[in-house]
């Protein structure tokens, strides 16, 4: 399961730690990060991964209980992207398609951010940040296979072929998503 919390990045370090204290039960955890990068908190009961996106203003915060990594990110609706020249960087062919194929400004923008953030979430599941990722893995991510309100999609990797769960997260102001491995 995956819990999301949404909070003002004013109260970020204060509310991260008495939110994962909730599932501790206590306040006596360490928050760590994996090799990678990835944050996760450990206590006596137990470990928890979680995931952070900040914004100018907000935070969401994305909390595995079954101890699977996770990655969220969020963008403002009205940020405006600059599409072609990332989706032939970083976009699979259907992408590119897609984005062609819209006529709206809204439309093409929407499209972006949707695949920008879930791009960022994925590269946060695997530890390997948006700097580290090579344009080959990122490109399989791509957000035309994650078009429902969640449901799984497949990408490939070092490790083979891999089942993501995302969900969309409703928002007014924002696009989020949230993504974790799928289990087995």
């Amino acid at each position: 399961m995956i819990d999301i919390w949404h909070y003002p990045k004013k109260d970020d370090a204060k509310l991260r730690r008495e939110i994962l204290a909730e599932y501790f039960g206590d306040e006596t955890f360490q928050m760590l990060k994996t090799e990678r990068g990835q944050p996760y908190a450990k206590s006596k009961t137990g470990i928890l991964s979680f995931s952070i996106t900040h914004t100018a203003t907000d935070c969401f915060l994305a909390v595995s209980t079954r101890g699977l990594p996770v990655g969220v990110d969020a963008e403002l609706k009205t940020r405006k992207v600059k599409g072609e020249p990332i989706l032939r960087r970083y976009g699979s062919v259907k992408e590119q398609k897609k984005y062609k194929s819209l006529k709206s400004v809204k439309d093409k923008n929407t499209f972006m951010l949707k695949s920008w953030v879930l791009k960022e979430a994925v590269s946060k599941v695997f530890g390997i940040g948006i700097i580290g990722i090579q344009a080959r893995f990122f490109r399989s991510i791509d957000v035309t296979l994650a078009s429902k309100n969640s449901g799984t999609f497949k990408i490939e990797s070092d490790q083979g072929i891999i089942t993501l769960y995302y969900r969309w997260l409703k928002s007014p102001q924002y696009v989020v998503v949230v993504v974790t491995i799928k289990p087995q």
